[in-house]
């Protein structure tokens, strides 16, 4: 019996490395996200070391211009911490994005897949009919010289 062939595996293989790609684009957004959420973190904890050293200064005393550094520096943080959130945001539009691309390509992908199944089943099933068929034509060809004979 031949071995299935089926003749759209170069498209499989195409439509299979379009997802790996996307698949690759998912994880480098997956990774945006969470080092914008790292930097987020940070800053926020750098934030609250800071308040605790100005508290704690300001118990001692300070004079004005080490409060202005302290305060600008507070504010340059938070500053900072809002555009990160912002930033954050874009990258989560971006890898929601990218998930769904990732599907559409995962769908067309199976689309193919499936499609090779049936047609390699239905080939399968058809060649065991002939076989089966070839079989009982012998079958019947014996039993008719048995009778001549």
């Amino acid at each position: 019996m031949k071995k299935f062939k089926f003749r759209l595996d170069p498209l499989l293989r195409y439509r299979s490395f379009q997802e790996h790609q996307k698949k690759l684009a998912v994880a480098a957004a997956r990774y945006e996200v969470m080092a914008c959420e790292a930097a987020i973190e940070n800053t926020v904890l750098l934030a609250r070391t800071t308040s605790e050293t100005l508290d704690s200064a300001m118990a001692n005393g300070m004079d004005a211009t080490r409060f202005e550094w302290f305060k600008h520096y507070l504010e340059g943080l938070s500053s900072s911490r809002g555009a990160a959130e912002a930033r954050r945001i874009e990258l989560m539009k971006t890898l929601t994005q990218r998930q769904l691309e990732l599907t559409e390509k995962s769908v067309a992908r199976k689309v193919v897949e499936n499609l090779k199944a049936r047609k390699k089943e239905d080939y399968y099933r058809e060649a065991l009919k002939t076989e089966q068929k070839v079989l009982d034509d012998m079958v019947i060809l014996r039993s008719a010289r048995k009778i001549n004979e």
